[in-house]
């Protein structure tokens, strides 16, 4: 589960129902909380922080792909979560091609992402 799942479980217990035109990352976790579903359905999830160029990850299964400052052209993390939920051991190097497939992930879900409306702005000096 992910924190984007909160708001259609909120929608859902107050009866309410999601409209697909929102475009939600998350989802509703009340057929789990109601024991209707033993596991929740495997799925990509995925982070971004401080805007385009920055910090993202997305784990997909077992594993998790993170760069910290893209802006810097850092190199890409990869973990292992099964094994190394610490993340100390950096994988990326054994593993270029789930690399180059997650990032095709990355590249994907970020091209519809929508730019920031809030958060830091920089101030015009006059």
């Amino acid at each position: 589960m992910i924190s984007l799942d909160f708001l259609p479980t909120f929608v859902e217990i107050a009866g309410g129902q999601i409209d697909p035109a929102w475009k939600l990352d998350g989802q509703s976790l009340l057929p789990r909380l109601l024991g209707k579903q033993k596991r929740l359905p495997e799925r990509t999830l995925y982070w971004r922080k401080g805007g385009p160029g920055k910090e993202i990850a997305l784990r997909r299964g077992r594993y998790k792909l993170h760069y910290k400052d893209r802006s810097q052209s850092q190199q890409p993390e990869l973990y292992d979560l099964d094994q190394d939920i610490g993340e100390s051991s950096n994988l990326a190097a054994d593993h270029t091609r789930l690399v180059d497939e997650l990032n095709q992930l990355l590249a994907t879900w970020e091209s519809q992402l929508e730019a920031p409306r809030w958060g830091r702005r920089r101030r015009r000096r006059k």
